[in-house]
């Protein structure tokens, strides 16, 4: 389906997992195809990939992501059905697969992957349905195996600066199928930066069972990326779904001098910050709207925070900033 800088819709395909294949910003793609709402595209709909040529899952750049080896297997057993790299390790599969050649229960998969971290203390966070173990540097750091609902599980670890091995095995039993997996870094290693971050610093998640973040959070955890569509699903166990949840993410991350355009695609409402300046305010029913405002921010380390609600039907929410001056 993909030729020269044209992609064709697929079945299962979603606008933000397209740019995410093709190595583009979720807003540029709109852009070039002049789409208003990015909650609506359609089978068979063609398009134009802005920038260099795409790649394909069978000659992937693989600078950056994960090498993935899917099995049809519970176990790691035998050799993998698929191998593909992945950018993330962000995966939602509800009652699916990974892909067509993988059945929807019963399956495994290893990530491995090389980062480079600065000196500190770094806290890892999955977030999985069904079974996980997470190594670093080949130490054993989450051993989660066997059948597990929605679970979260820490670990923090110090870790000196330089290049570290990472390698997650993920298990699916039967039902739904969810695998995450992200990190912050919590302490200085005494390098001078202290900014509490890396290259995929995590946001701090705390969800709500109302409208208006209210009371004590239900569930708080790290999320590698404000990227989600939940559907008519719920963010976590214990999360009551569609009608009245919301959630609080915040990070610190770090930005050059210039202007930056803030990007949030929601259903239904956001507010979102920048040094407690608000940059985005809609508090308001949406239906997969994407709404942008612009900021100038000096060079450093500056706290963003996004504030979300859902109310009824399909809840979705993906945050991004582009420098554009």
């Amino acid at each position: 389906p993909a030729s020269g800088n044209k992609y064709c819709v697929k079945a299962g395909d979603t606008l933000s997992a397209i740019a995410a294949r093709f190595g583009v910003t979720l807003y540029a793609l709109m852009q070039a195809n002049c789409i208003v709402n990015a909650n609506y595209i359609y089978v068979g709909q063609c398009l134009t990939i802005p920038g260099s040529k795409p790649t394909t899952p069978t000659t992937p750049s693989t600078s950056g992501k994960w090498k993935g080896e899917y099995y049809n297997t519970a176990n790691l057993s035998g050799s993998p059905t698929l191998t593909r790299y992945d950018s993330t390790v962000n995966f939602d599969w509800g009652a699916g697969s990974p892909s067509g050649k993988i059945p929807v229960d019963n399956f495994s998969v290893r990530w491995s992957r090389t980062v480079y971290l600065k000196a500190g203390t770094y806290r890892f966070t999955t977030t999985i349905n069904d079974g996980v173990r997470l190594w670093v540097n080949d130490q054993l750091l989450i051993d989660q195996w066997g059948e597990h609902t929605g679970a979260t599980f820490t670990k923090d670890v110090d870790l000196g600066a330089g290049y570290h091995a990472f390698r997650m095995e993920y298990q699916e039993l039967t039902g739904n199928a969810m695998a995450i997996l992200g990190w912050v870094q919590v302490t200085s290693g005494g390098s001078g930066d202290a900014d509490g971050l890396t290259e995929t610093g995590a946001w701090l998640g705390q969800y709500y069972g109302n409208k208006d973040l209210g009371g004590s959070p239900i569930v708080q955890r790290y999320d590698p990326w404000i990227e989600f569509n939940w559907g008519s699903g719920s963010p976590a166990p214990g999360v009551i779904e569609d009608n009245f949840f919301s959630a609080r993410w915040t990070r610190n991350a770090k930005f050059e001098a210039g202007t930056y355009r803030f990007y949030a695609w929601v259903d239904d409402g956001v507010r979102l910050y920048v040094d407690n300046m608000l940059v985005i305010d809609q508090w308001r029913d949406s239906n997969g709207i994407t709404f942008f405002h612009e900021a100038a921010l000096t060079a450093g380390v500056h706290e963003v925070k996004v504030e979300y609600y859902e109310y009824g039907h399909d809840a979705l929410i993906t945050v991004w900033w582009e420098k554009i001056k």
